[in-house]
């Protein structure tokens, strides 16, 4: 039976702050000007200077806008590496994003990455309606043997549940921690997961 990895989709997959960061810059919805650096704990409250509901808010508006539907390409690499792992292992969708955009997610996703994933587990973090799920929780329903992510709170709570983790990337939100495994691009992942998963 093959092993079953998850793989995040925002800064995973398709960059997802950079266009955010654009998208409120360029429509004023913040009274400071962000970027990317901004982000130091990818808690978009904090980062921002704004409340939750207006956060969840500005997130919804991002993830309806014109934006966001037509500036997310594949990362460097990823879809390469994805068609080699796909002939070993199985491999599924494990994003934070909200249930409301589930189709347009997988559209997206289909259109730059074809019928690689096998499910896809929608966690609704900011969603401002519907049921939300941790990270944690969709690896144990799909079963998953390591999860890729470039969230630092998510690999540890994966960790937990003596599942394997790597961080992806090297972003001003991840850079801190040296403990978790990591890989910095989809080059790197692939030599990473042959070494965890053999």
């Amino acid at each position: 039976m093959k092993k079953i990895i998850a793989i995040d989709i925002d800064e995973v997959l398709v960059p997802y702050v950079n266009v955010f960061c654009d998208y409120i810059n360029k429509y004023k919805l913040v009274k400071n000007e962000v970027s990317p650096n901004n982000f130091k704990t990818y808690n978009f409250s904090k980062d921002l200077g704004c409340d939750e509901k207006k956060t969840n808010y500005l997130i919804d508006k991002f993830q309806h806008s014109y934006e966001f539907k037509n500036y997310q390409s594949p990362l460097n690499g990823s879809q390469k590496v994805l068609k080699n792992l796909k002939n070993k292992y199985k491999l599924v969708i494990v994003t934070s994003r909200h249930l409301n955009i589930k189709t347009q997610t997988k559209k997206m996703i289909k259109k730059h990455f074809g019928d690689i994933f096998d499910e896809f587990y929608f966690g609704n973090e900011h969603g401002l309606t519907g049921q939300k799920k941790t990270k944690g929780d969709m690896c144990k329903d799909a079963n998953v043997d390591l999860l890729v992510d470039d969230r630092i709170k998510y690999c540890k709570e994966v960790l937990k549940d003596n599942k394997k983790t790597i961080l992806f990337g090297y972003y001003a939100w991840n850079k801190s921690d040296t403990n978790l495994k990591r890989a910095k691009n989809w080059g790197e992942l692939q030599k990473i997961i042959e070494e965890i998963l053999q």
